[in-house]
């Protein structure tokens, strides 16, 4: 088996709001952007009673591996990303544009999902604006556990491997699946988090990487 493709330029954006559901999920910029190390909430939804009244937050997790090595379809792949802490949320794994390559993830790529911008525009907390069925590029199905005492293992389908061998830079978005994907709003008095480990941590025993086995 190949050497894994360690990530580069990962990390999550995450917006909040005191306005409501429609500005947090639809709005294209992040408040902030978090690389340093991990995160209880790299993945993130949360609707709380905050000093001035509601809030809500949605926090996505942005990750790009150099695949220029690659130039078949694999036979098969894994995304690979070592739990912390949180396991509240469902995840999907989505084709990302974020940019800038080269650099490390901004907060205005807090919306860089690819081909999501009608759909997010759309967002209403009903489920009007989900992503199901849209031009949104899946790269995995609905993951329904979260470990957060080792690596989850996501397997990555068709539309991945043709990714991985065609683009020289692959970028996935992991969202959570319930809320933020399908578009309903939270109930108020509730933060749902899944944490991870990011490739600033050190090293690299923490670090997301790509693993995947060549066509023979």
């Amino acid at each position: 088996m190949p050497d894994p493709i360690y990530a580069t330029n990962d990390g999550r954006a995450i917006h909040y709001s005191a306005s409501n559901w429609v500005d947090v999920r639809g709005a294209g910029t992040a408040n902030t952007a978090t690389l340093t190390n991990q995160n209880i909430g790299s993945i993130e939804v949360a609707h709380i009673t905050a000093g001035r009244g509601e809030q809500w937050s949605i926090s996505r997790l942005f990750l790009t591996f150099d695949t220029t090595s690659i130039s078949v379809s694999p036979a098969s792949a894994k995304l690979n990303i070592r739990g912390l802490t949180n396991r509240d949320l469902d995840v999907i794994v989505l084709k990302s544009d974020y940019s800038p390559d080269g650099a490390t993830l901004d907060k205005y790529d807090y919306g860089a999902i690819t081909n999501a911008e009608t759909p997010l525009t759309n967002t209403n907390g009903s489920g009007t604006g989900t992503l199901a069925g849209t031009s949104v590029v899946e790269y995995s199905a609905e993951i329904t556990i979260w470990s957060v005492g080792g690596y989850n293992n996501i397997v990555l389908n068709a539309d991945a491997l043709s990714d991985i061998a065609s683009l020289d830079t692959f970028k996935v978005c992991v969202i959570d699946y319930d809320y933020d994907y399908l578009d309903i709003e939270l109930g108020i008095g509730n933060t749902l988090r899944n944490g991870s480990y990011f490739s600033s941590k050190g090293g690299t025993s923490l670090d997301p990487y790509l693993s995947y086995i060549p066509v023979v």
